[in-house]
């Protein structure tokens, strides 16, 4: 299925075949009610005949999960015809039970993705009328159905691995769930029960595209922190990492086929970096994950998939837009799904995999609703740089438009200096050194040319000096957590302070070699200084 195209130039993108076919689908439903509701009755019978082919209990946690869930997205929407319209899912997970037969944790999986869609699903709806279901159900035809097929058929990938093969079954049952929402939906609209909610929330887009540089480089050097304890979380469950390339890559994949490569990389991207930061927090909060676990974090990957799909498929819109928008149906859609595993908490013995969801929708939540936006908006801002220097000039004298963080911006950008001091220390002493040192001398004629073309003196903006400065504090220090910071703690000092020599090189340079040579000294001055307390520690024998 190729990607929407663009239509012509200037005018709105033209609908894809997939966009025509589930608006015609939801037209045709939404015409033929009686005959939707009495097929969808007759498969019902049918499932809940079959589900007694399936011994065991029925898993009253899926039920106490649906009836929570479902209450919180009428909250959130603040309609009680909610519980009318998300009723689809409750058909779908019958379907599921009935001819899957699934347990607890893999129903809990099928209802989350399933609850997800269907409160996105409700945030297109404009109204009960045939005319807004068209635009609606196209926007569907974007976003829901790529998502959710691309979820399924990266389950059902990581099945045929035969590691997993009871993904298979929740595979089906997500489809069975989204087939459900699909046809119902439109059909229990022609009783005319829904109308778009004009209550007005907040607007926290602004303040997330002001502080998107913050949030941005906040969550890649918690990635970064986190990495080791992700690789010791990823031995501890045990998890195949060709069986986790071949679910991630056929999800990527569908959704390149239907959206496109950019949509497909920050969905993948996100789904990836949300599920890390989850095993590395579970890590270093000393929860012991064990291979029961996994099931918890294949959940938060096919949320954050889902999520990011939402958030990617901007079109013509505008990110500011988009993020108030989607991030509100993102918060309400998680909330809702945390609410339905507490209740199956409360009523089943969740107890080992309440923690990983719990942690994971937290994770979740902060990562799709500011650290992508975010993202997004350090992408568009990077693109208009004509007027500033140029693309790359100004990247590297901003580290990455670290420097254009409203509140701390040298702190920022002497923040990144500290995983490559981390990095490059290992190398040894002199390889490291030297390295700093190119770095130091290529910042000079790289901070010349973007004053030149901007005419300022000393931009705030520009933060290549601070990491230059600490990285050669760093380098001049032993390897070590205390000693990275110590070294980024006291660079900062001498750099605010100023004292004597820092001071006399900021008033008498003059362009970038002031620019520079100020946070030099105080990196020189810092790493002399630690380096001293080394040696005095040593010969009095505080350390080795």
């Amino acid at each position: 299925m190729a990607p929407v195209s663009s239509g012509s130039s200037g005018g709105p993108p033209q609908p894809g075949r997939l966009e025509q076919l589930v608006a015609a689908s939801a037209i045709w439903c939404h015409r033929h009610p009686r005959g939707v509701l009495a097929a969808a009755a007759l498969l019902t019978v049918a499932a809940v005949a079959g589900r007694f082919l399936h011994p065991g209990k029925l898993p009253l946690g899926l039920l106490a999960a649906l009836v929570a869930g479902t209450a919180w997205a009428g909250i959130h929407f603040r309609r009680l015809a909610v519980v009318v319209l998300l009723a689809p899912l409750g058909v779908g997970m019958t379907w599921s039970l009935g001819l899957m037969g699934l347990r607890l944790e893999l129903g809990l999986l099928v209802l989350a993705v399933g609850l997800d869609q269907g409160i996105h699903l409700l945030a297109l709806m404009r109204s009960s009328d045939a005319a807004d279901l068209v635009p609606s159900f196209r926007q569907a035809g974007r976003t829901v159905v790529p998502a959710t097929a691309s979820i399924a058929l990266g389950l059902a990938a990581v099945a045929s691995t035969g590691e997993a093969r009871e993904l298979g079954a929740a595979a089906v049952g997500i489809v069975l769930t989204s087939v459900a929402q699909l046809t119902l939906v439109p059909a229990l609209l022609s009783l005319r029960l829904w109308s778009a909610p004009t209550h007005r929330r907040p607007d926290l887009a602004p303040a997330v595209m002001r502080w998107a540089p913050t949030l941005g480089w906040t969550a890649v050097l918690t990635f970064i922190a986190l990495w080791p304890h992700t690789r010791s979380a990823t031995d501890a469950l045990g998890l195949s990492r060709i069986d986790f390339a071949a679910g991630a890559s056929v999800a990527m994949g569908l959704l390149w086929a239907f959206r496109g490569p950019a949509t497909a990389f920050t969905a993948g991207l996100t789904a990836l970096g949300s599920t890390a930061i989850t095993a590395g927090t579970l890590m270093v909060m000393g929860r012991e994950l064990a291979p029961a676990d996994a099931l918890g974090l294949t959940l938060l990957f096919c949320l954050a998939l889902s999520a990011a799909t939402h958030t990617a498929d901007r079109t013509k819109r505008s990110l500011l837009h988009v993020t108030h928008a989607s991030g509100w149906t993102i918060a309400g859609a998680t909330a809702a799904v945390a609410i339905s595993i507490v209740a199956a908490a409360l009523v089943s013995n969740l107890d080992a995999l309440r923690t990983v969801l719990l942690v994971g929708l937290g994770v979740h939540l902060l990562v799709a609703t500011a650290v992508v936006p975010s993202m997004a908006a350090l992408v568009e801002s990077a693109r208009d740089s004509e007027d500033k220097g140029g693309l790359l000039p100004r990247l590297a004298v901003t580290v990455g438009l670290a420097g254009e963080a409203p509140v701390g911006p040298g702190t920022l950008g002497a923040l990144v200096a500290i995983p490559i001091g981390f990095a490059i220390q290992p190398l040894g002493i002199v390889p490291s050194i030297a390295i700093a040192v190119v770095i130091t001398a290529v910042s000079i004629p790289v901070t010349t040319r973007y004053l030149e073309r901007t005419g300022r003196h000393d931009p705030s903006e520009v933060v290549l000096d601070e990491l230059v400065g600490c990285l050669l504090a760093m380098v001049m220090v032993p390897f070590g957590l205390v000693w990275g910071w110590a070294a980024f703690g006291l660079f900062r000092l001498f750099d605010i302070a100023k004292p004597g020599p820092v001071r006399y090189v900021e008033r008498r340079a003059a362009g970038a070699w002031g620019v520079i040579g100020d946070d030099v000294v105080a990196g020189l001055m810092a790493g002399a200084v630690l380096l001293g307390v080394r040696i005095a520690g040593t010969s009095l024998g505080w350390w080795a």
